[in-house]
């Protein structure tokens, strides 16, 4: 079976500092699946725009065939989703000059897996930063693909 987790550190004192700064957040985010860390452990980037994004792209996968690049805002990588009837597939790989380097196995998963690990992710990142009282377009825009994935039909 396998495993799938999408991290977001919201308790280092490196995500508290972004919090008090203001303005987009930046702190440890990445995909774990089984034991491999996409893009690596720590990668910096920028969850509260980055998930928006990661399930507006579900959104869209759940009513279209075809595959949908789901990317990181930092650097090079991105990972690829297709879904197979009640699974999805992901693919990972990094952005070149002129093409495309895969950098790990795809996995094949249960979609309710995916939808799951990043409403998870939502959740904790949104539940963190309202412990911080922190408000803004980002986030409005983070909670309300949250609140239509959460009703789509899937």
């Amino acid at each position: 079976m396998t495993f799938l987790s999408i991290s977001i550190d919201t308790t280092s004192y490196r995500f508290e500092e972004q919090v008090k700064r203001g303005g987009n957040i930046l702190c440890n985010f990445y995909l774990e699946v089984n034991e491999i860390y996409f893009p690596d452990n720590p990668w910096l980037d920028f969850p509260v725009i980055v998930l928006k994004w990661w399930i507006d792209n579900c959104i869209l996968l759940i009513n279209t065939d075809g595959e949908i690049d789901n990317s990181f805002m930092n650097g090079p990588y991105e990972f690829i989703t297709v879904k197979n009837q009640d699974s999805i597939k992901l693919s990972f790989r990094k952005r070149s000059l002129n093409n495309f380097d895969d950098i790990a196995t795809p996995v094949e998963i249960p979609f309710s897996t995916y939808r799951q690990a990043l409403l998870q992710a939502a959740d904790i990142l949104i539940n963190a930063l309202e412990q911080y009282s922190v408000s803004g377009r980002e986030l409005d825009k983070l909670k309300a693909s949250v609140n239509l994935f959460r009703s789509s039909d899937v």
